[in-house]
């Protein structure tokens, strides 16, 4: 039916004499008024618990930062047996399912770190679809339509025995590109498929739309804090079971989840709804039980289409090297295995337990320096602070970043320089002898 609408109602009596001899009604419709306290409530809710799991999960990837790289170093000895070997692997296997939980937390507490550059949405949607096959049963039918000059075109359909409709992306429809990080964006995508298919445990269709508008009053209050041009529609549609009304304000919420003990976290929603945001967009949902959701994702346009859009790149491969590296971390245990793995690969390591600590080292040691790979969260002194103070004297000096939170607008301005680079944690062997080695070239 209709939805329902919320009036005020301000009643006054009309007095003649003395006597009541009649009322003025002033009815005033104030559902939108209504929607925008609801959602800035729900939007104040989410940063709250947002704000408090990006602390805690700061914390376990340091954790995890050790354990990754001791079982990897573990793994390289000759002397261990099949057995151990496999043991070890199982404790790597967790500590990765383990990050990738921290980083579902992170991306809904917007606290991830990303790397943003033009992304074209409708090459990524595209380039997703071979792992959509992969996740999705033969049963559940996939289209993926564009808004072009003349309406919408149907690029591809998997019970199609090839792509259909227009399939010049670049050309006959246009380029759908946003500001980005192509890897959290593709993320988004992959958690939405999921999530339909769970909501068609019998088959269904799963339909993916993309669409260009322009900012007007008529559009949902939800928008109404996106900039005041244009900006990219991709809606998410299945068939499935729906959602019940009483479920649906919660959907993004983290941990909440409509699913049996053991087939969901409650993380999946949260985390696209963290990833979208943090992109400056907005996600909404619609659903009516029996007859399907729809996800409607919105993102600002990038207007300076000028640059080439972002790919998804291959892992990186790990390569030796040599040099004198300052090693800036105030975590204990964090500090300790870094150093190991620099050591094992060659490199000799000079240890700092914080930006001011490293001053010291660094100063006595200037010219043996080549890189100072610095924690960007640290008591006393960050290696934000650090790296402007030493570059005041040297400013070509290389310097590696770990961080487990996003950088700020100073960070990112940073890292444009071509002696600056950082790592996410936490972060694998292979990442971080590669990080080292491309800004030692």
């Amino acid at each position: 039916g209709e939805p329902s609408r919320v009036y005020d109602v301000l009643a006054n009596p009309v007095e003649i004499e003395g006597e009541t001899d009649g009322w003025v009604l002033v009815i005033r419709d104030i559902t939108r008024d209504r929607e925008l306290q609801d959602q800035l409530q729900r939007q104040d809710r989410l940063a709250a618990v947002g704000q408090l799991a990006a602390g805690i999960a700061h914390d376990f990837n340091n954790i995890l930062a050790v354990i990754v790289l001791y079982v990897q170093m573990l793994q390289r000895s000759a002397n261990l047996g099949a057995v151990e070997q496999k043991r070890l692997g199982v404790v790597r296997e967790q500590a990765q399912h383990a990050s990738a939980l921290v980083r579902q937390v992170l991306d809904f507490s917007r606290m991830s770190v990303i790397e943003r550059g033009p992304v074209d949405l409708v090459g990524l949607v595209r380039g997703t679809f071979d792992m959509w096959q992969r996740v999705l049963p033969e049963n559940i039918r996939l289209t993926f339509a564009v808004e072009g000059p003349s309406g919408m075109c149907t690029l591809t359909d998997t019970h199609a025995e090839s792509d259909v409709g227009v399939t010049d992306a670049g050309g006959a429809i246009g380029r759908f590109i946003v500001e980005g990080d192509a890897t959290r964006l593709q993320q988004v995508l992959m958690n939405l498929a999921v999530n339909a298919r769970d909501a068609m445990p019998d088959g269904g269709s799963l339909h993916i739309r993309l669409a260009r508008h322009t900012a007007n009053a008529e559009h949902p209050v939800e928008l109404q804090d996106l900039p005041p041009d244009r900006w990219i529609t991709l809606s998410v549609e299945d068939t499935g079971m729906g959602i019940a009304p009483e479920h649906l304000p919660h959907v993004f919420d983290p941990f909440f989840t409509t699913k049996a003990v053991g087939k969901g976290t409650g993380l999946g929603l949260a985390q696209v709804y963290g990833i979208v945001r943090q992109h400056g967009g907005h996600v909404t949902a619609d659903s009516r039980l029996g007859a399907g959701t729809r996800f409607h994702l919105t993102l600002p346009l990038l207007l300076d289409a000028s640059r080439e859009p972002e790919q998804l790149g291959d892992d990186i491969v790990a390569n030796e090297g040599t040099g004198r590296i300052l090693l800036v971390e105030d975590n204990p245990a964090a500090r300790e295995a870094t150093r190991a793995i620099l050591e094992l690969y060659g490199y000799d390591v000079l240890e700092a337990t914080n930006g001011t600590d490293a001053l010291r080292v660094f100063r006595a040691q200037t010219d043996a320096i080549n890189l100072v790979l610095t924690d960007v969260m640290m008591p006393e002194m960050g290696g934000i602070e650090l790296f402007q103070t030493l570059a005041e004297a040297h400013p070509n000096l290389r310097v590696l970043f770990m961080t487990g939170y996003p950088l700020d607008d100073v960070g990112r301005q940073l890292m444009e320089l071509g002696t600056v680079d950082w790592l996410q944690k936490p972060f694998s062997i292979q990442q971080l002898t590669e990080k080292i080695r491309n800004l030692l070239q």
